[in-house]
């Protein structure tokens, strides 16, 4: 299999760029990190930023999805943001798809400004990647009582699953 710095690079620009449309943040220890719905838009509401894990705190099993910190950490920043300010975006399953719809279009308005076309294919593969860290990676967890293990490889998995598993130029 291809591994690449990211699982999907262009996911991951993407991110980075949504992330700084939105909002700003603030990095904050793992520990300190909101993990509630009420604690995060409780900060948000006082400081007009998004709490995130500092870069420092990303050690490398909390990479995940991509091979540096700071694509991952603007994912979350983007995530997060619609938990905030989604209607419904609660932390539970129906919650998290309803995350995963507003951050879908987002994405597709992302796509359709970029100077050159993103195809259908790259947005199924990005839209597959955020599917299996928001969606399935949750059903993972409920029907075997943890999370995958290694998100990288169960994304990979899921991408290979949809005849996506390449990440295509």
């Amino acid at each position: 299999m291809q591994t690449y710095p990211h699982i999907d690079n262009l996911l991951a620009r993407a991110s980075a760029d949504i992330a700084r449309s939105l909002c700003s943040w603030d990095e904050v220890p793992l520990a300190e990190e909101p993990d509630t719905l009420e604690a995060a838009t409780a900060y948000f509401n006082r400081t007009g930023h998004v709490a995130v894990t500092r870069l420092a705190d990303f050690v490398s099993g909390r990479l995940r999805l991509w091979g540096e910190p700071l694509p991952w950490q603007a994912f979350f920043v983007w995530h997060d943001w619609c938990h905030i300010n989604v209607p419904n975006g609660t932390f539970d399953p129906q919650g998290e798809r309803i995350v995963h719809a507003a951050q879908v279009q987002q994405l597709a308005d992302w796509a359709n400004k970029q100077a050159v076309p993103v195809t259908r294919y790259q947005f199924a593969r990005m839209e597959a990647v955020m599917a299996a860290h928001n969606i399935a990676r949750l059903e993972h967890w409920r029907v075997h009582g943890e999370p995958p293990r290694d998100l990288r490889a169960f994304a990979y998995g899921y991408l290979a699953a949809r005849d996506l598993a390449e990440e295509r130029a």
